[in-house]
């Protein structure tokens, strides 16, 4: 029998989180094209309310989370979207209306 590799106890990912431009396309994507369902959504978070984005997904200091929303497709891992406003943030990139998904990263 081989040893186990990982992480002990590990049973499975619960959710992966990314940032959108525009949330309700992206629901609307996922829920249309993907099959998913939108378990829930949450209001607004920022410095001022104690959550330091720049800390989490290195943004600019002054970024805050418009609104967040869990995504379940089937059995699998959820999703965690969220749209945010920042200063310094890109709303396009150099391949925008192509016909695949790209993630435009806040650190790019």
């Amino acid at each position: 029998m081989s040893k186990s590799k990982g992480m002990p106890g590990m049973r499975g990912i619960e959710h992966f989180a990314m940032t959108v431009p525009d949330l309700d396309a992206a629901c609307k994507f996922f829920e249309e094209v993907m099959g998913c369902e939108v378990l829930f959504s949450a209001g607004s978070f920022s410095r001022e309310t104690g959550v330091r984005m720049d800390e989490q997904i290195n943004v600019h200091p002054q970024a805050r989370c418009v609104e967040y929303r869990y995504v379940r497709c089937g059995n699998g891992v959820n999703l965690k979207l969220f749209q945010y406003k920042s200063p310094d943030q890109k709303m396009e990139g150099p391949t925008a209306g192509l016909t695949w998904i790209y993630f435009l990263a806040p650190w790019a």
